[in-house]
């Protein structure tokens, strides 16, 4: 695997910083990396550096998948085969939490949650083996730590914690959620103990329906 430097921090004019990086390994054992990028007009560009197969074997290019008004915090996954991009990123001047999914037709741009209002929320997507997508983070409307989970009619939540912004800042940072084989659903995150100090709760999401949060 090509090792070393991905992107500038400078490029062109003006100032403009590479933040948040997310990294996924494709079906080929090549990464594919997504990060945002601040333009000199100090809007964001939403950036992805993947793999592509010539007559020399595999290379890679860098494609600005679009443009947010101000992005942060990128969780990047591959569906179909390990091959298709789904990029998790928050727009934080609108504060949506956006996803971002590669197709012959260019890049989707589905709107997950919206009203959000904290920039520090960090959030995180699954695929199952079907495309089946799940997305771990914080819900707009109560605060509280959700699933969110696609279908025909748009994006629906389910709530698994119970903590509203008294715990604000470092209760909202800590998402992660993975699929495994079975299409099972594992997920983690930080919640407040019954005491009232942090812990982490995890839980599993499946054909047998919600299990957890348990501490």
């Amino acid at each position: 695997i090509p090792k070393g430097f991905v992107s500038s921090s400078v490029i062109g004019t003006g100032l403009q910083l590479p933040v948040d990086p997310a990294i996924v390994v494709d079906r080929n054992n090549q990464p594919v990396i997504a990060w945002i990028r601040t333009t000199a007009s100090l809007d964001a560009d939403l950036m992805i550096r993947r793999p592509y197969i010539d007559g020399g074997g595999f290379n890679f290019a860098i494609e600005k998948v679009g443009t947010t008004p101000s992005g942060r915090n990128i969780s990047v996954q591959l569906g179909t085969n390990g091959s298709v991009p789904y990029i998790l990123f928050g727009d934080n001047t609108n504060t949506d939490l956006r996803l971002r999914v590669s197709g012959t037709g260019g890049w989707s741009n589905d709107l997950v949650d919206t009203g959000r209002g904290f920039i520090e929320v960090t959030s995180d997507l699954a695929l199952d083996a079907s495309n089946k997508v799940m997305v771990l983070s914080h819900r707009a409307f109560d605060n509280v730590p959700a699933l969110f989970v696609s279908s025909s009619t748009g994006w629906t939540s389910t709530p698994i914690g119970t903590i509203p912004t008294v715990f604000a800042t470092p209760m909202r940072q800590c998402h992660t959620i993975r699929c495994d084989n079975s299409g099972t659903f594992h997920f983690a995150f930080v919640d407040a103990k019954a005491d009232g100090t942090p812990g982490i709760f995890y839980g599993t999401s499946g054909s047998a329906g919600l299990s957890g949060p348990t501490l």
